[in-house]
């Protein structure tokens, strides 16, 4: 599940930083420069660093919110309250009546906050389902062919589990040397079949994250400031000829940082423009890690290529996409 993170800018989130609000897991406060995320349940506001400690889950859920949340104003209520203390000391007898005025003007004013707020969670809802543009006939025509060639390779495993032909032999050894030589004669096959299965596995793999890339939403446009993880796997079988690849759709021209994390393998990635040509190579940082930081990429479609160079390792993997806030255009001198 994708983990969105928000970079806490001192303009455009005075707001925010003027409520004063901690991180729950660390008790830090939270400021500008600080990269958090939201819960999608419970709306409070994480360090990525705990979030990642906690596991990317809360509220029992492991959503996050894809936007800055926006906190309706309240209201001042201070004249409101410095005038029921004026009435209170006036007349002491008018207190119940007092109380009852504030707390109506306290529910009122929430409410009106509530409502709001709703009312701008629901218009930006519809813009983010509205900004994945899969409403294009041919691409619910793909999805719904991709979803039958997954089906068909579903049935055609599970025939494959439900097969014995390795037990099929109905005639039974007499002595000893025959018991062997078919007992050798089964294990070679059982070990066939073993080898035919994990092979089964690992195609089929490799058809389901395409399968669940399309329906995530591809081509995936990221917002300024934000990013994107991906967990995955890297088999034997995924050598350079035979990737896993992501694409990213790029808006505008922006600059990148794009990490290949936690890897117990030697896997490296790529950026491919839309004609498949290479645009850039990662560069190696240690051991279980490749990166490209800082990296220009124009407007267009692009797919991040990554492969195993190990033929004797697998491992599992995190690509991390990071789009930065603001792009400036360097002009060489004269």
């Amino acid at each position: 599940m994708s983990v969105h993170i928000h970079e806490v800018n001192e303009n455009r989130h005075e707001k925010f930083l003027s409520e004063g609000r901690k991180d729950p897991f660390t008790k830090d406060k939270l400021k500008a420069g600080d990269r958090i995320v939201f819960c999608a349940g419970c709306k409070s506001a994480f360090l990525h660093s705990s979030w990642e400690a906690m596991r990317g889950k809360h509220c029992n859920q492991i959503e996050t919110l894809a936007d800055f949340p926006y906190t309706p104003r309240l209201g001042d209520v201070t004249k409101l309250q410095q005038t029921i203390q004026v009435l209170t000391n006036e007349s002491t007898s008018q207190q119940g009546k007092i109380k009852v005025l504030a707390t109506l003007c306290c529910l009122f004013t929430g409410l009106i906050a509530v409502i709001g707020y709703f009312v701008y969670d629901q218009h930006q809802r519809i813009n983010n389902l509205q900004s994945l543009n899969l409403g294009k006939g041919s691409q619910i025509s793909n999805l719904e062919q991709q979803g039958e060639q997954v089906k068909q390779k579903l049935s055609t495993l599970n025939n494959k589990l439900t097969s014995d032909n390795c037990r099929n032999d109905s005639s039974q050894p007499k002595n000893i040397a025959e018991q062997v030589t078919f007992f050798e004669t089964k294990l070679d096959c059982f070990v066939r079949e073993h080898q035919d299965l994990i092979n089964e596995r690992d195609s089929y793999k490799n058809e389901r994250d395409s399968y669940k890339n399309t329906l995530s939403g591809y081509p995936y446009s990221l917002p300024l400031g934000s990013e994107v993880n991906y967990r995955g796997e890297l088999s034997t079988s995924n050598q350079e000829s035979n990737p896993i690849l992501y694409r990213l759709y790029v808006p505008d021209q922006s600059r990148f940082d794009i990490y290949l994390q936690n890897m117990e393998a030697d896997g490296d990635f790529e950026i491919l423009d839309s004609n498949g040509n290479r645009v850039e190579n990662s560069r190696s940082t240690n051991t279980g890690s490749d990166e490209l930081r800082n990296f220009n990429l124009s407007s267009g479609t692009y797919n991040i290529k990554i492969w195993n160079h190990s033929s004797d390792r697998s491992t599992y993997f995190i690509l991390r996409v990071y789009r930065q806030t603001l792009f400036r255009e360097i002009t060489p001198s004269p």
